[in-house]
């Protein structure tokens, strides 16, 4: 009878061993009162460098490990250089925007001809810096901030009025569009012209598609095959005059870079804690997450809480 019993307490003992070894984890964090914080109606938190708030938590977690991004706007320029050969410029460039246009069709000349001429461009021509007189080469530096979180698509239009004499070479070079984080004055990274997929539509070839969309060295034509050094070539005295488009893809204006800062452990076996402080000592968009675990040789449960704060000077 007393092995019977010692047999039944020793399964009891192994059973409640094996429950807790498979235990879910239970956790919750919670950020204390402070008058410093303003939590918005979408749980967010809004304060100001140098604030120092406190995290509460609760639950059977053994292990608890803090994940820090921090987000930071950026502005956005389109940068590049213009020369202009064989001529004087007489307004033959210009620059155009939207962030509607569908895009070309790059298979019916006809079709994308009238979309572009009756799509309501954004001229900003105007805010470039064009070449004036022949061998001149100009840089242009033009903010599209004002797009941010937005697609935008370029359009560059060649077009001619005179051909009396040369109608000019435009060369366009080191075309991107850079971001730039505001608060370091940094920049993140670039839009470079071989990933902008720019694309030739003469408007004055719509019968044919090959000559429509005619990507060449020949006169009156856009050359994209180095995009680091695009040219529309110039065209001799007495040639038809020109009106050749080259459009840009969809290109995302981002609203600002995200870093991944240091992870780093806050509880373990050896270390129990129910609560953590944490002070923000720059700007930006902070998302903290505490990943809670239970884990052992046979069994592992995992669950997370996220807070957002909006950190300014």
């Amino acid at each position: 009878m007393k092995k019977t019993l010692i047999a039944v307490a020793a399964l009891a003992a192994l059973t409640a061993c094996e429950n807790r070894l498979e235990e879910t984890v239970s956790f919750d964090a919670t950020v204390a009162d402070n008058a410093a914080l303003t939590q918005n109606a979408d749980g967010t938190f809004e304060a100001k460098v140098g604030t120092q708030v406190t995290f509460l938590f609760d639950g059977n977690a053994d292990f608890i490990t803090l994940k820090q991004d921090v987000f930071n706007e950026t502005d956005a320029t389109l940068n590049f250089d213009s020369k202009v050969s064989w001529n004087d410029n007489a307004d033959n460039l210009s620059l155009f925007i939207s962030t509607t246009f569908a895009g070309l069709q790059g298979d019916d000349a006809q079709a994308d001809g009238l979309l572009v001429s009756s799509h309501e461009w954004t001229d900003i021509s105007d805010r470039c810096t064009w070449p004036s007189v022949r061998n001149d080469e100009q840089h242009t530096a033009v903010d599209l901030s004002a797009y941010r979180g937005q697609d935008v698509v370029l359009a560059f239009r060649y077009k001619t009025s005179d051909n009396s004499g040369f109608q000019p070479m435009f060369t366009i070079s080191d075309l991107r569009v850079n971001n730039r984080v505001i608060k370091t004055g940094l920049q993140t990274d670039s839009v470079v012209a071989s990933n902008m997929g720019l694309r030739a539509l003469d408007m004055l070839q719509l019968d044919s598609d090959s000559a429509a969309y005619a990507n060449s060295t020949a006169q009156g034509t856009w050359d994209t095959s180095n995009p680091n050094s695009i040219v529309i070539r110039q065209s001799t005295k007495g040639r038809d005059l020109n009106e050749d488009w080259l459009i840009s893809r969809p290109i995302r204006i981002i609203t600002g870079k995200v870093s991944e800062l240091d992870s780093h452990p806050i509880k373990n076996f050896y270390l129990d804690i129910d609560s953590y402080d944490y002070e923000f000592t720059e700007t930006g968009t902070y998302t903290l997450t505490f990943r809670a675990a239970n884990a052992n040789y046979k069994h592992q449960s995992t669950t997370e809480k996220t807070f957002t704060f909006i950190i300014s000077e």
